[in-house]
């Protein structure tokens, strides 16, 4: 369960149970930076993911860089 769930059902007992208003809407703002930070983890993980994809796909390309290298050497006769 993700901590905005935790505070969504916290805020309804709160509610439920009538606290003063203040209290809830302090609840409130807090939910709405939860919100916000669990979408800027989110964007973070993407970015991360990003990130990952391309250093594989560099990796992958050096590797295949490397085998033609050498197959060019052997093609020319140079062991490597």
């Amino acid at each position: 369960m993700s901590l905005s769930s935790q505070l969504e059902e916290f805020l309804a007992k709160l509610r439920q149970q009538g606290f003063p208003q203040e209290m809830i809407e302090s609840a409130e703002k807090i939910l709405e930076n939860t919100y916000t930070w669990e979408a800027r983890l989110v964007d973070l993980a993407r970015a991360n993911l990003q990130l990952t994809d391309t250093l594989l796909a560099d990796r992958q390309l050096f590797e295949e860089r490397l085998k033609f290298e050498r197959h060019c050497q052997n093609l020319n006769g140079n062991d490597p």
